[in-house]
């Protein structure tokens, strides 16, 4: 893991550390969807950085500072620790649009609990890509028509 250890402006001076919590620079898989709104509206996107307290989310999305998300970010094995998968709420702190460098979301965590790896995700791993739900559709297809073939 590398940590986040910016602590230099531009003009090679230090600069305090205002995070409340050391970040990690970590792309982890994650889903997220905005509190109120059903499951199956849930993003695919992943962590830049993330802490105990917070985390950064690539991609853009159409959430304002203040709206409260619900999320799940798969954790990797470390040694001989097993995986899970880290299911919270946060609120949206900061949303950087395309042209400022990243381009993603900042949030704040306010409830969380790890889940371990033999515990099912309620999103994670169960939703397909496009390409994986074409595919899906593909074989059915066949599947049909070869039944009609065959009668």
């Amino acid at each position: 893991m590398q940590r986040n250890r910016d602590t230099r402006d531009t003009a090679n001076r230090p600069v305090p550390n205002i995070r409340a919590a050391e970040r990690y620079r970590l792309a982890l898989p994650t889903m997220m969807w905005e509190l109120g709104t059903r499951r199956e509206l849930a993003v695919d996107t992943e962590t830049v950085d993330i802490s105990r307290v917070g985390m950064f989310l690539r991609g853009q999305f159409p959430l304002r500072p203040g709206s409260m998300i619900s999320f799940e970010v798969k954790l990797p094995s470390v040694g001989d620790q097993p995986g899970g998968t880290l299911v919270g709420q946060a609120t949206i702190v900061r949303n950087d649009a395309a042209g400022k460098g990243r381009t993603g979301v900042g949030a704040i965590i306010h409830q969380c609990e790890v889940w371990p790896a033999s515990r099912k995700s309620r999103l994670l791993g169960q939703r397909q890509t496009s390409a994986g739900k074409q595919a899906q559709a593909a074989g059915e297809k066949r599947d049909r028509k070869s039944t009609r073939l065959n009668s």
